[in-house]
């Protein structure tokens, strides 16, 4: 069996880092992928990315809006009960691999394409119910 995704874009906002509450860091992303071919005149879809531990502080310490990045993905389904006790179910995009890819710098105006591969690939957290913020 293989679950594996690969994406290559540019990350729509600066990433966002947040702890849960046993400590683990968690950063949440966007990238925007470009479509090879237009269908109903949308060219690009809007990827949501999620990363864990040290995978997510380098994410959050390297990526800026508008940086290209590469992620090795897999995707993960999860359900919750909501606050009326419906039960929901999710589907995340959780990064196995990141490289990030342009310069490095976020204030270099230059913006070369000088591909750093600074690739961190420890992103082994299974998500468990207690660190959903829900």
């Amino acid at each position: 069996m293989l679950n594996k995704a690969f994406f290559l874009g540019r990350l729509t906002k600066d990433p966002e880092l947040t702890k849960t509450e046993k400590g683990a860091s968690r950063t949440r992303f966007n990238i925007a992928v470009q479509k090879d071919y237009v269908q109903d005149g949308e060219s690009v879809d809007y990827i949501p990315i999620v990363c864990w531990n040290r995978l997510a502080e380098s994410v959050n310490l390297y990526c800026y809006k508008g940086r290209m990045v590469q992620v090795e993905a897999h995707i993960q389904t999860r359900s919750y009960n909501d606050s009326q006790g419906q039960r929901k179910f999710v589907m995340d995009i959780i990064a196995d691999k990141v490289t990030f890819l342009g310069s490095g710098k976020k204030d270099d105006s230059s913006m070369e394409e000088n591909t750093t591969n600074l690739d961190v690939n420890e992103n082994s957290y299974e998500i468990k119910e207690d660190d959903i913020n829900f």
